[in-house]
């Protein structure tokens, strides 16, 4: 019953540290499109036991910050900086 609880997960472990602000306006830039994060993710934990997942970058814009409800649905850690 509490065997799944405690099984080693095959999978190694990852720390994932995205620059969301390079990914968003590159995306944008040369394709007119936005990340799709949740499929990213989705396939991200097929391969690795993401142990942290950290977003970063200046979403003090109108387009990329609309981006952060979607990115805080998948983890409270946006650190979002504002350029000068």
């Amino acid at each position: 019953m509490f065997s799944n609880l405690f099984k080693k997960s095959d999978k190694p472990s990852a720390a994932v540290f995205v620059d969301y602000e390079h990914w968003y306006y590159g995306y944008n830039n040369i394709f007119s499109m936005k990340p799709n994060v949740q499929e990213w993710y989705d396939e991200l934990t097929e391969e690795y036991n993401v142990k942290k997942l950290m977003f970063f970058g200046d979403f003090n814009g109108s387009a990329i910050e609309k981006e952060l409800p979607k990115l805080e649905k998948i983890t409270k850690n946006v650190s979002a900086h504002r350029k000068h």
